[in-house]
């Protein structure tokens, strides 16, 4: 059951390595110091993970919290005068085969 579970994985890991390796950079080299020619140097990478939007992590707090406006709910009466609020996006290319 072992061997057969381990061909399995190797074979369903077989499309992903031999797409890996056909893949080339067709550009001119990259602009030292550009991120951007830095992000397109590598586009042919399956697997490359890229900023879509901007990313942040932000901490908020309050000395004087509308507890009137947050009274219906269950949890107003614990309600923090602290929050954070973060956003990640990333991007990545999908080739259609």
């Amino acid at each position: 059951m072992r061997i057969s579970l381990a061909c399995l994985v190797a074979l369903c890991a077989l499309p992903a390595g031999v797409m890996a390796q056909d893949a080339s950079v067709h550009d001119k080299p990259a602009v030292r110091g550009s991120i951007i020619a830095n992000l397109l140097q590598d586009h042919d990478n399956p697997f490359l993970l890229y900023p879509y939007e901007s990313n942040y992590l932000l901490y908020t707090w309050t000395s004087d919290l509308n507890k009137e406006a947050i009274r219906s709910y269950d949890w107003a009466e614990n309600a923090r005068k602290d929050e954070v609020k973060f956003q990640l996006s990333l991007a990545s290319a999908w080739a259609i085969f």
